[in-house]
């Protein structure tokens, strides 16, 4: 059988966790990283977003508090 010799076999086995390992720093280092950006700015939103309700200030105020957490997020 084929698939159970062993020059074909290690060879599959080799290449297989290869590409495992160069799939999982790809989703280390890039997708983990974006989602953890996203997360980090809904949370700052969501704090931004109940310190102005809490003191009731105005909606302008609010909406520069936003763009400046995005802003200040990318720097």
């Amino acid at each position: 059988m084929p698939q159970f010799d062993f020059y074909s076999f290690s060879t599959q086995v080799f290449y297989v966790l290869l590409g495992f390992t160069f799939f999982h720093f790809y989703v280390l280092n890039f997708i983990v990283v974006s989602y953890s950006q996203v997360l980090k700015l809904r949370q700052k939103l969501f704090n931004t977003y109940l310190n102005e309700n809490s003191t009731n200030n105005s909606i302008n105020s609010l909406y520069d508090s936003f763009i400046s957490s995005i802003f200040n997020n990318f720097k």
